[in-house]
């Protein structure tokens, strides 16, 4: 991740935020007490798990709620999503990805 001065906030919530960084042309997801970053493809891979879960996918039970979970294959690190985060996370990410194909034909910031 750059500083902040190279961040473009394109969507943000009660405990998710999603900016664009012009410095390294990537995402950065800061979704509760986690940040994640993303290319474009990483992103955009992201965004289809999100719309592939099912209910069978939400079979872990942690703090009284189900949850998915989440996990980079090579990684030991996921992110456990309740069903209202995940549909969360979808709406966000779908206008996250919106704004910012916005803003690269508005502005010609070479956000892609």
């Amino acid at each position: 991740m750059c500083n902040t001065d190279n961040h473009i906030v394109l969507t943000e919530s009660d405990n998710t935020q999603i900016s664009w960084c012009r410095g390294c042309k990537t995402y950065s997801m800061l979704f509760k007490c986690c940040c994640v970053s993303f290319t474009q493809q990483e992103i955009e891979s992201f965004q289809r798990v999100l719309n592939n879960l099912h209910e069978r996918d939400f079979t872990y039970f942690f703090l009284g709620e189900e949850h998915a979970l989440i996990q980079n294959h090579c990684s030991n690190t996921g992110l456990c999503l309740t069903r209202n985060d995940a549909e969360n996370l979808k709406e966000l990410i779908h206008e996250a990805l919106t704004v910012n194909e916005a803003f690269s034909i508005i502005y010609n910031l070479g956000c892609k």
